[in-house]
């Protein structure tokens, strides 16, 4: 086998470890309006952890990450509608967060939305979620739910259960509660 093309300046995957599960301080990057698989409004989220151990996590992965086709690492999706076209919940409780914890804003309807929501703080909650990959399981941490940053800060969120893969190879979501999450600046 020949060398192939610019194979001492690849880098290798280094693989990393796993975020774990729980709450975080985070940032909002980046926020973009667009669709979901079935039709439905929603906003795509960007965030990046701001306090503790894990700060900045996921721009250092973004940074690092030499591919022309990167994508920012950690994203968050919310329907903005819920079945019958009204406001959903889960919706309204990201702008309620973003409202009560950074004094000072409120929302911008119309055209400055996403604009002013960047660089805000949110707090976030992770969750382990199981994946099949090659026909093994592994598994990621992702958004899962937002709450106050106060809680956060105060102890009082706890990590959420683990979602599992049933046997067809499709997520099946483990007892207890459930956030209505679905699965510029910065390229996402």
């Amino acid at each position: 086998m020949n060398k192939p093309n610019n194979y001492d300046n690849t880098k290798a995957y280094a693989g990393g470890t796993p975020l774990p599960a729980g709450p975080y301080i985070c940032k909002v990057v980046d926020i973009a309006e667009m669709q979901s698989r079935k039709g439905k409004p929603m906003v795509k989220v960007a965030l990046d952890i701001v306090e503790g151990p894990e700060a900045g996590r996921f721009t250092e992965q973004y940074r690092s990450d030499d591919r022309l086709d990167k994508k920012w690492p950690c994203m968050m999706y919310q329907l903005t509608e819920d079945n019958e076209g009204n406001c959903n919940r889960g919706f309204k409780t990201l702008l309620e967060c973003l409202e009560e914890d950074n004094p000072g804003y409120t929302t911008v309807w119309g055209e400055g939305f996403y604009g002013a929501i960047k660089g805000k703080l949110l707090g976030v909650v992770f969750r382990r979620e199981q994946y099949e990959y090659n026909g093994e399981l592994k598994w990621s941490c992702k958004p899962y739910s937002v709450r106050h940053i106060e809680d956060i800060r105060a102890g009082k969120v706890k990590v959420p259960e683990d979602k599992f893969l049933n046997q067809g190879g499709i997520a099946a979501e483990s007892p207890g509660d459930s956030f209505e999450a679905v699965d510029a600046d910065v390229p996402f």
